[in-house]
């Protein structure tokens, strides 16, 4: 396999290599240099972690107009190992128009409402709420979105939450294939680098961060970055998840002949 293809395929997630060369092919994100035209060889940590069952025919086409008009959320968990953290569960909202995604991350599902109204503080003030505001929310019949508190909060909102029919997932699509997604992701990046797995909130952390800023909204050739932030995204500071790095100690005493870093894994985008 081709060693700048390789390294990029990792880098950006194990994103798939079509994808890849096509990002760089229409000038969809910044600092990603020229690829070559063909992969040869398999990526191991690919083929032991992504599914390949056949999934319902996504859409196609724009069916919103603007950000805020749909969010689409789910509940993902339990998981079987704790993170790092002691969270167990991750709350994804994802906008229709968009697709730019968010994930919180709970210790319990009676959090959801909460990491909730944090997460419309923080869309408000990021879309200037004078111009846009939330319309529409859609979920599942789950607790922790079907109660009197979150119907409360959206109708002081005049927010108009929508929900799924009972056991029928593909209603709610777009976020049950964004969960898909990240966690095929996250488990290519945790076995790439032999990466602890009670890291997994950090590595879907990290696919949600590089899938907003890589993967073209259907219909468009746009990333979610560009048509949530107006600007194209910037690739170039991209390292690969797992990878070892070194951290500049600056505060013990160190003898003259001591190591000045300390080594550590990345887990996160600088």
């Amino acid at each position: 396999m081709d060693e700048q293809i390789e390294l990029w395929h990792e880098r950006l997630g194990h994103m798939n290599f079509r994808d890849l060369r096509t990002l760089g092919k229409f000038n969809c994100v910044r600092g990603l240099p020229k690829l070559g035209k063909k992969a040869n060889g398999i990526c191991g940590p690919c083929q032991q972690g992504k599914q390949t069952k056949s999934m319902h025919k996504k859409g196609k086409y724009l069916t919103t107009k603007e950000p805020l008009e749909l969010l689409h959320m789910d509940l993902m968990g339990p998981m079987q190992t704790e993170s790092l953290g002691g969270k167990r569960y991750i709350f994804v909202c994802v906008d229709d128009f968009s697709r730019f995604t968010w994930t919180y991350f709970l210790r319990e599902k009676s959090e959801t409402f909460d990491k909730f109204k944090m997460l419309c503080t923080k869309l408000q003030n990021e879309m200037n709420s004078n111009i846009r505001s939330i319309k529409r929310i859609r979920s599942d019949h789950g607790r922790e979105f079907e109660n009197a508190t979150f119907e409360t909060f959206c109708n002081g909102l005049g927010i108009s939450h929508e929900f799924s029919a009972p056991r029928t997932p593909q209603q709610n699509g777009v976020v049950e294939r964004k969960n898909r997604v990240l966690q095929e992701m996250a488990r290519v990046m945790l076995l790439s680098n032999n990466v602890p797995r009670n890291l997994w909130a950090e590595a879907i952390n990290t696919a949600c961060y590089i899938g907003n800023r890589v993967f073209l909204r259907p219909g468009t050739r746009n990333t979610s970055y560009e048509l949530w932030k107006g600007k194209r995204p910037n690739v170039s500071y991209f390292h690969t998840f797992g990878s070892k790095c070194y951290i500049l100690n600056d505060r013990d005493q160190l003898g003259k002949f001591d190591a000045k870093s300390d080594e550590g894994i990345l887990l996160a985008m600088p």
